[in-house]
């Protein structure tokens, strides 16, 4: 019933709802990466996580600093993302009058439409550019492999830097997270093998 008004009253809030089927389970949201995830400005996509919060569809969790201001974060329970999820997928016209629309669009195109959300933000289009928004650095290669973008992948950290350094590297290491950045290699290894293997 509530996703149901949300649909009736708020058309743009229930866009904005059906995207979070994008993302990674229990996942930290902010207005800033929202902002990229529904196109919007900052303070746009503020006051929609307000309206879904007060509709009771995420929950606030913790806040993140970026500079000399912080912003509030929030949480969506494991059952709403799967709700989201699946309207991904829901044709853009209702099936029946009791029905709701979705995005009309396969996963892998939502995903492939995230990241070049992402990439239009970047530097010289190099990955390693993109600004730190408290989500993409960890969920960068995680969003490539359910795009299909494999070869995004090498090209991402292959990428270097104007003093012929390792751009992914240093993007990490500059936001502390070193050990992320072997996850990452990690990761990317058997995304690599289990695309061999499938091919």
């Amino acid at each position: 019933m509530s996703l149901k008004a949300l649909r009736l009253y708020d058309e743009e809030a229930w866009k904005a709802f059906i995207w979070f089927g994008v993302l990674p389970e229990d996942v930290e949201i902010n207005a800033r990466m929202t902002s990229t995830l529904w196109e919007m400005s900052e303070d746009e996509a503020g006051e929609i996580l307000e309206i879904l919060w007060e509709e009771s569809l995420i929950s606030r969790s913790s806040t993140i600093k970026f500079g000399d201001y912080e912003i509030v974060c929030y949480q969506m329970h494991d059952l709403l993302h799967d709700i989201a999820s699946q309207y991904i997928i829901f044709p853009t016209t209702p099936r029946t009058e009791n029905s709701l629309s979705g995005l009309g669009l396969k996963v892998k195109e939502a995903h492939a439409s995230l990241l070049e959300r992402y990439h239009s933000q970047s530097k010289r289009k190099l990955w390693h550019t993109i600004q730190d928004d408290g989500y993409i650095h960890n969920h960068l290669i995680w969003h490539m492999e359910k795009a299909g973008w494999f070869s995004e992948i090498h090209t991402l950290l292959s990428e270097e830097t104007e003093n012929k350094k390792n751009g992914w590297y240093e993007a990490r290491e500059s936001l502390g997270q070193t050990a992320e950045f072997i996850e990452d290699l990690i990761r990317a290894r058997k995304i690599v093998e289990k695309h061999l293997k499938l091919n």
